[in-house]
């Protein structure tokens, strides 16, 4: 196993509007593992023509993700991993909702969205593929899909990637999550595949350098294990060597616009690594749930962690230049 790998969960929405945790991923990650359902009768050209005819929104998302698909092509986003795709964890979710009482708060968002996804495959890929392209606006196909993911990561060892707070649910997340460190770094806020690609090319080295720090710290935590001075203070040094890197490539790396005719945008991020419960979707749209309506339940505990630990971390732009990073 290369010590340096840092696999990486991200959300399909994200990808889809290419909110700043998708950046932060296709610039940092060796791996990206993303949950989309397959066309019922496979990846094949003749397949997924069949399946449009019968989920033409699936089309509409896979040419609202033009934008990255040479990384596709390389390989490194995809829908599976280790021969398992988080796309077939959705109905054990559904299950858990529709089976455990402590989620039943959760049934009236998500009742309707099972029945219409357990229909056929091709409805259920339709179904999902138009959620995405609206933003993700019904959280019965959300949360289910965020709750598959995060599942998926436990089990496979992979780092999820999130959004900082904006939500009801996301506030309640956070207050789940115990924060282990944070980092500042610059990265393509907006930009192809192909852009994002000659990035990874041209500051391989001191991208390296942060995997090879923040992994090893990443597999600390996972083993319950804090973190020494040293390996904090590892990662800081590698991360402002790749902003220092990418002050000076950007100038020519990042101006104009990519291969889509849009305009390439920089910025800087808070990337915080967090540990939650692998649960902690579902917990904290239950407890936005029950913030809505107005009940009075007991908080959620942060450290309870059944059915294991979830790694993340959480992205957040950033309004200013840290000031570590101008020197």
């Amino acid at each position: 196993m290369n010590s340096s790998a840092l696999e990486l969960a991200v959300s399909p929405y994200h990808l889809a509007t290419r909110e700043a945790p998708a950046m932060l991923a296709l610039v940092l990650g060796s791996a990206i593992v993303t949950l989309l359902p397959r066309p019922s009768r496979g990846d094949t050209l003749d397949g997924v023509r069949s399946t449009v005819a019968k989920a033409p929104r699936y089309l509409r998302l896979m040419e609202s993700w033009r934008w990255c698909g040479e990384l596709w092509k390389s390989g490194l986003i995809r829908s599976d991993f280790a021969g398992e795709s988080p796309a077939d964890g959705l109905d054990d979710v559904y299950a858990s909702i529709a089976d455990d009482d402590a989620f039943s708060a959760l049934r009236p968002l998500t009742r309707g969205a099972q029945q219409r996804t357990a229909e056929s495959a091709d409805k259920a890929l339709d179904f999902i593929a138009g959620d995405m392209l609206r933003g993700g606006p019904d959280p019965g196909i959300n949360i289910p899909v965020s709750a598959a993911l995060d599942r998926f990561a436990v089990r496979h060892k992979l780092c999820v990637v999130r959004s900082g707070a904006a939500s009801v649910a996301q506030r309640v997340e956070s207050k789940l999550a115990r924060k282990v460190f944070s980092v500042a770094m610059p990265i393509l806020l907006r930009a192809g595949g192909g852009r994002v690609a000659m990035l990874r090319d041209d500051l391989v080295a001191p991208l390296e350098d942060v995997r090879s720090a923040l992994a090893p710290l990443l597999r600390s935590i996972r083993q319950d294990a804090a973190p020494t001075r040293t390996e904090l203070e590892r990662l800081a040094g590698a991360a402002a060597a790749y902003a220092r890197a990418f002050e000076r490539w950007s100038p020519t790396g990042a101006t104009g616009d990519d291969e889509n005719d849009e305009r390439i945008t920089t910025g800087y991020v808070s990337v915080a690594g967090v540990v939650m419960p692998a649960d902690a979707v579902l917990r904290s749209s239950r407890a936005a749930v029950r913030a809505i309506r107005g009940d009075s339940a007991p908080d959620e505990d942060p450290l309870e962690d059944a059915g294991g630990r979830l790694l993340a971390l959480v992205v957040r732009e950033m309004n200013v230049q840290p000031i570590d990073a101008r020197s």
